[in-house]
């Protein structure tokens, strides 16, 4: 997905960090990439990010900045699927 995976996803921006990132232009449904590819973060909207894990299930993040997981100071690209735009 990260690689606008079969013409689906739209490149938005890439960001040091979704913790430093300006939430500004993300609409809920867009998503984050680690720049390493190997995990997905999917925005909700009012700065709250919800991604799968495996040990304990799903987690949602409602306050930025997120102090207890890498994934939120990692590089990232912010993908949008190319139906959801507008």
């Amino acid at each position: 997905m990260r690689d606008q995976y079969r013409d689906t996803t739209t490149l938005l921006l890439k960001a040091d960090a979704i913790n430093t990132l300006d939430h500004s232009p993300l609409q809920p449904g867009d998503f984050a990439i680690t720049a390493n590819g190997v995990h997905a973060l999917v925005y909700t909207g009012d700065n709250t990010w919800m991604q799968a894990c495996p040990d304990h299930g799903i987690a949602q993040y409602e306050t930025l900045p997120v102090q207890d997981s890498t994934w939120f100071t990692q590089p990232v690209h912010i993908m949008r699927w190319k139906m959801l735009e507008q």
